[in-house]
This record gives structure tokens, sequence and C-alpha cells, in this order.
């Protein structure tokens, strides 16, 4: 995007205090109704505002062009909600009042238990009785806290409701809230029971759900413990929800692949994890190949894919006709397997030849070890990373017509029609092999591609 452009898009680093002050103002002044948010207010000068209005006026009052609505998300933690706190004006659902700051936020980690005391728990009781939209928003997961005379209280919205009263300030992303044992023992050392969530069989995720109330502390999950099993049943579980769960829930850059289907996998894990009845952990992990959590899930066999464009998912069921000419048959393969197919393997292995390093992009292809064509009987193959080599385009060539292949241990096999001199030619030197050693399921493919071109090496 050009510097110009950027200049024509509003801007939360180009808020300043007096700007958001006379969008105050200007909002005191008017005839507009400053209650009728249902979502976040930002507090100025001992003043609720309704977080929208006021941050369309202070872009109006800082020149420049109004955001979208779409532009300024209610979510909490937008880059929006983010300025303004920077500022030092606080961001609070409807229904909380602000708290003055007494602590630095502990850097975003939960802080210590022991700053938690029982008037702390009572008065975010009281603050989040009065919020009732914020409640109905963050309804939690499996675990809910249970205060005197049964009050009932999402585990994580309480807990950001207990720090914003201690004077951390307002956060929605405390990286490891309502999922620390500490703070599970302190609380229940407060007379707060934890429980699992009960759910009417109707709207349980997975048919005879359990949910059994415990007042032990709640055992976390580890990556070891997901099966294939429970995988596949949080599959189930996922296709059983309306899309008021799922539009929350979806995944923006990639899929899990689990049979033939994509499901958004930080969901799934979560599904799986309270299929084996236990604690989330504190985090997924960010990267997807580097997270042990997804590191699991495909040594189980469901690897994690990026999403495809709108365009591709049409070109892909385009071809899935009958009557598409050849060429342009041919085309159309040639385009998915250089498009989401090849984002996968360079997030697995980084943008260079699988053999020889090479990491000029131009001059790569994204190469399906068992071929797009022969994949009619097992769809889910086009789409599998482990069934892919990212190759220079000569070696590219020379593995679609079998005149090199690979073994289980990733040693590169060379046909005899190739002589030395065509070898020297071609920079191809004996020896050569793979760069990674490959899994299980890349072992099963590279044989699939020895037998369809073993007539090529019938004499070594």
């Amino acid at each position: 995007m050009t510097a110009a452009r950027k200049l024509n898009k509003a801007s939360p680093q180009r808020i300043e205090c007096h700007e958001v002050q006379d969008a105050a103002r200007t909002l005191a002044a008017s005839n507009q109704a400053l209650d009728r948010s249902r979502h976040y207010y930002v507090w100025v000068d001992g003043r609720a505002y309704p977080f929208a209005p006021l941050v369309r006026a202070a872009c109006k009052a800082a020149g420049q062009p109004e955001p979208k609505f779409d532009a300024v998300p209610t979510g909490g933690n937008s880059p929006w909600h983010r300025r303004l706190r920077a500022l030092h004006f606080p961001v609070l659902p409807k229904g909380f009042e602000p708290v003055s700051p007494s602590n630095d936020g502990a850097g975003g980690r939960m802080p210590p238990a022991a700053v938690l005391d029982r008037r702390a728990v009572e008065a975010a009781a009281a603050q989040i009785d009065r919020a009732p939209h914020f409640l109905a928003r963050r309804t939690g997961g499996l675990y809910d806290l249970v205060l005197d005379g049964g009050r009932r209280y999402p585990i994580k919205a309480f807990c950001i409701a207990v720090l914003h009263e201690l004077g951390y300030g307002w956060r929605e992303d405390w990286t490891d809230i309502g999922q620390n044992k500490a703070w599970d023992q302190r609380l229940q050392d407060l007379g707060v029971t934890i429980v699992t969530k009960r759910a009417p069989p109707e709207q349980s995720p997975v048919a005879d759900w359990p949910y059994p109330t415990r007042s032990d502390p709640v055992p976390h999950a580890e990556p070891s413990d997901l099966t294939p099993e429970a995988v596949r049943a949080a599959a189930r579980a996922w296709s059983q929800q309306d899309t008021a769960y799922q539009a929350p829930h979806a995944s923006t850059v990639h899929d899990l692949l689990i049979g033939e289907d994509r499901y958004p996998p930080q969901a799934i894990l979560e599904l799986a994890v309270r299929h084996l009845d236990l604690a989330p952990p504190a985090s997924w992990g960010r990267s997807t190949r580097q997270s042990p959590w997804y590191q699991r899930l495909d040594a189980l066999g469901f690897p994690m894919i990026p999403k495809p464009t709108p365009e591709e998912c049409e070109l892909e069921a385009f071809l899935e006709r009958d009557d598409v000419p050849t060429e342009i048959w041919r085309e159309g393969v040639f385009r998915l397997t250089q498009g989401a197919f090849r984002r996968s393997l360079v997030e697995a292995r980084g943008e260079q030849c699988d053999v020889t390093g090479i990491a000029v992009g131009a001059v790569l292809r994204a190469s399906h070890i068992q071929r797009w064509a022969d994949s009619d009987e097992e769809p889910r193959a086009r789409r599998d990373p482990a069934n892919g080599l990212l190759l220079a385009a000569h070696l590219d060539a020379l593995f679609e017509h079998g005149l090199i292949a690979f073994a289980d241990d990733g040693s590169m096999l060379i046909s005899p029609e190739l002589d030395e001199q065509e070898l020297e030619r071609l920079g191809v030197e004996r020896g050569m092999r793979l760069r990674f050693v490959p899994n299980e399921r890349q072992q099963v493919y590279l044989n699939k591609h020895r037998e369809r071109t073993e007539d090529k090496r019938s004499s070594l």
C-alpha cells in the first residue's frame, strides 16, 4: 500500500489526547444519546461516551477519514481500543466503571495468585452483574465459577473483571487467564467453587457430553493427550453447531484437514480437549508450525493447510466437472498447485528447493508426489502438504516424468536414462537427497510415486 493510500485510511496511531477530548465535547454538546451502545464506552473526564461515535468524532477532529463501522470493532482489544487506553482513557464494557490503576499489567502475564482477595472477588461479581451484555458475549467454554448463593460466572470473564478491580487495567488478552492452576487454587481457597459448565443435551457440543461438577483443581491438557478419536469427535461436534457458534470460531488463516474436510484448528483443539474432559492449556501457540499442539495434530494425520482464496475455491469446484477441456484442466490444476498448496509447503519448510536449497521463488515449483489426476478416489491427497515437494523447475520436470524419485529415507533415485553427461548439464549429482527426512505419511506418497514411475528406473 502506498503512503498516499495509507494517509487516506483512518489510523488509531494518529489520534491524540486533545482530539479525544474534543470528540467528547462534541458528543456532549450534541443531541445524540450517550447511552445507546450495548458494548464499550470510553471514559473521558469522568464521563462515559459510546465507543464507536467517539472514535468517529476523534478521527474527524484529527482530520482523518471517518472509519467505517466494520473498521471499529467492539471486541475489546482492537488497535482502536488499545490506542485509547495507551492515551489513558479507560475503555470498558457497558456496566463497568474505571478503577485507579495500581499495577503495570504484569506484561500480559497473569500476576501472582497471592494478589487475589475476597474483596476483589465480590467487587468483580458486582461489576459483572451490572454488565449483562459483557456476560452474554463472554459465556465461556467449559468451566464456571460459583460464588455464595449459587451466583455463577464464566471463569475467564470473571478473571478479567477481577484483574480490572485490582488495578491491572482492562485486558481481554491475558495469555493464561482462566487456565492458571495457582489462580484456580487461590480462588478455591477463597471459597469459590470451580465447576464444569452444564448444558442441556440438545445444546451439548457432542452427544452425551460429560459435564461433571468438580471442586478439585481441573487437570490441564497436554499435546500428548490428543488422540485421533478425540479429534474426530471434535469434528463431529463442530458440524453439529449452528452459525451462532461457528461464526465467531471460524479460522481466518489456516484450516485443519480432517478426512476430506476443512475445520478451524483452534476450535477443533478446544472441542477435542473438552471431549477429553480436560482444561485447555495456557496457550495453543501462535505459530501453527512450531506449536507442539499443531505438531501433534500433524503427527496424528491431521495437517494444517492455508485457507484457499475465494477464487481458488471456485477453481477447485470447476475442476471437479467432467466437461472441462484437457488444456484448461491442466492450467487450472497448475494454478491451484502453485497457490494454497504451495503456501502450505513454504510454511512447512521455507521457500527453498527441497533438494538443492535454491531460494529463488520464481524457479521453484510445488509438486504433488501423488498426482492430482491420480487422486480422484483420495481427494484429500490434493490438499495434504505431506503429498508435496517444493523443487527447482528442472527437478520438478525430472520428478514428474519419473527420471528421479526418492526413497523412504529421502535419498534420490536416478533413472539410467540420464547418463553422466546429462546429469552434469542438469546440475544433478549422485548422492543428492531431500533436505528433510520423510515422515510416515510422506513415505506413503513417495512409494506411490516410485510405483507409478518404476519403468523409468527398472534397470537400477
